[in-house]
């Protein structure tokens, strides 16, 4: 039966302002046996091929027979290739397998975290007044470990699992390719690039939650948009900051690592909606870690922009920011 969250486990997961995962474990395993059956009627009836066609060359003799026998034994004959199709859909088949297993896993660490949350939540709330109040200040401690967890828990088991199941459907696309099945072979292919981009995505977004972000006091800069000529807000940023007492994200450890991945860039080796999640994490925790007064270089900022949806609410939730100062290099 298929995990749901319970309705009392509701409120701590809105707390997190995370999403229960929607994935159907149960239809994943159903369809990865599918394919796994798929492949068992194969193997048979490669199997009675086979026979029919060692009763030709067991039964017949002559020239024509034995370039038949090697025809088909051949790396390129129809016994190679039935026998290469049946493992390939069984790949398949095991890659969803994969897949309702770590669904599970992942419900399950999921339930346990937001269990744990809702209790020490609780336990907080119980113990306030004997604490004059004390204990509520723990509450979003609470929180935020278990967003950061929660994050962990995700990216962590889908890294693993979706490259496993990248490199499965990879194998099965070469063994579908070598059967002569091209078009299947094709979509086993782009499935196989799919679950490899997300593997190296989930990667990064756990590296996104260890690197160095750290500002200096009253050191942290942040820029959006370009100015009439076209300049990015980026140049006025970097020419008012010298690395040291002042910084952009790119020019702290962590995010000058991620600047040079250049994730955006033809080649990358995920997607452009993936790393747009990478650096709006990344600039959520430099927002976060920012302290004293902050320096935003802005001018026609977009409103879905990273500044607009990520970087300055955070500031503001942030009550170590004690000022936001944005200067408009154009007004």
């Amino acid at each position: 039966m298929t995990i749901e969250l319970p309705p009392e486990l509701t409120e701590p997961l809105e707390w997190l302002g995370l999403s229960w995962p929607e994935a159907d474990e149960d239809r994943l395993y159903a369809d990865g046996m599918a394919w796994i059956q798929h492949g068992t009627r194969l193997r048979q009836h490669a199997a009675d091929a086979d026979a029919a066609a060692r009763r030709v060359w067991l039964e017949n003799e002559g020239a024509t027979v034995e370039a038949f026998e090697q025809w088909w034994n051949g790396d390129d004959g129809p016994g190679r290739h039935l026998a290469d199709a049946a493992t390939a859909v069984e790949l398949i088949g095991a890659g969803l397998i994969a897949m309702s297993g770590v669904t599970v896993a992942l419900k399950t660490a999921y339930l346990a975290q937001l269990t744990l949350l809702a209790f020490q939540v609780g336990q907080a709330i119980a113990t306030a007044a004997v604490s004059a109040g004390a204990t509520l200040a723990e509450i979003p401690l609470f929180v935020a470990a278990s967003r950061i967890a929660c994050r962990q828990l995700v990216h962590k088991a889908l890294q693993v699992v979706e490259g496993e199941i990248a490199h499965s459907f990879a194998q099965a696309a070469e063994l579908l390719r070598t059967a002569g099945t091209k078009a299947a072979a094709q979509h086993a292919g782009q499935l196989a690039k799919h679950f490899g981009q997300n593997s190296e995505f989930h990667r990064l977004m756990r590296e996104v939650e260890r690197v160095d972000v750290h500002s200096p006091l009253d050191g942290a800069n942040f820029y959006s948009g370009k100015d009439s000529a076209g300049t990015p807000m980026r140049v006025y940023a970097e020419k008012h900051t010298d690395g040291v007492t002042s910084v952009t994200l790119e020019q702290t450890p962590g995010g000058a690592r991620f600047d040079d991945m250049l994730l955006f860039e033809t080649g990358s080796p995920i997607r452009t909606d993936h790393a747009k999640d990478v650096w709006s994490r990344l600039s959520e925790r430099y927002a976060e870690d920012a302290q004293g007064e902050v320096t935003a270089w802005s001018h026609n900022a977009r409103a879905e922009g990273i500044w607009n949806t990520v970087e300055r609410p955070a500031l503001e939730r942030n009550p170590a920011v004690t000022k936001i100062g944005v200067i408009d290099p154009d007004a």
